[in-house]
């Protein structure tokens, strides 16, 4: 429990007993459910805020790749494109991992954990890519967003970020960022209204009182919080 993590000094220190901590949470739990009655209550048009989020912008696609740059460092450090033959190889290391799986491996299992390999793994989880708010080029976007559900994309060349990228899609239309966009857009509504509330209407109702002896039980350089 979040008592027990407390260590003992603390405890002693704070003067915290189990039953002041079973008050605190209450009370806790009690302002966070008197907050939600009042944002409730205010008149935020959580439909007009949604129509606000393009859906194009947040249609997310879930995608899986293995890249392999084709650059390395010259003599003076500088980026610079490995040979054509060089290259040429790389590609048809990609390309051989998209015929394996074309002829039923599992894409994800294509190279062994334990394997060195100059080729990377974009990992298990999907990556979702959208349009407001991607850090891959146009070059390898105009493919995505092109690419059906369980599709395999060519060997793509990239020179923006000097890789070689081998892409799978999973899933071409997930509304995970749109959902997202519209939740952060609603808080964010609330979150202005509640603070205004608060400001103009709760806080005035509440001057600080300070007590003196209260800083008797004060320790500096030693805190503890609750986690929710």
């Amino acid at each position: 429990t979040v008592f027990d993590a407390i260590s003992e000094s603390e405890k002693s220190s704070h003067g915290m007993t189990l039953e002041r901590m079973k008050k605190l949470c209450s009370k806790i739990e009690l302002g966070k459910k008197y907050k939600q009655q009042l944002i409730d209550s205010y008149d935020i048009d959580d439909a007009a805020l949604e129509a606000e989020v393009d859906k194009d912008e947040y249609r997310q696609y879930d995608i899986q790749y293995y890249s392999v740059s084709y650059k390395t460092k010259d003599e003076d450090g500088n980026s610079v494109a490995v040979s054509e033959s060089e290259q040429t190889a790389l590609i048809e290391k990609l390309d051989a991992l998209k015929q394996r799986t074309e002829n039923g491996e599992d894409f994800e299992a294509l190279i062994d954990e334990e394997e060195e390999s100059e080729i990377s793994f974009s990992g298990s989880e999907p990556e979702g890519v959208y349009k407001a708010n991607t850090e891959f080029s146009d070059t390898v976007t105009n493919v995505i967003y092109a690419m059906a559900n369980e599709e395999l994309s060519d060997i793509i060349k990239d020179e923006e970020s000097g890789c070689y990228y081998l892409i799978k899609m999973l899933d071409n239309n997930s509304t995970e960022a749109y959902e997202k966009q519209v939740k952060a857009k609603i808080e964010s509504a609330e979150s202005v209204q509640f603070t205004k509330d608060y400001e103009e209407n709760m806080y005035p109702e509440y001057a600080p009182k300070y007590r003196e002896q209260a800083w008797e039980q004060i320790y500096v350089g030693s805190t503890f919080t609750i986690a929710e």
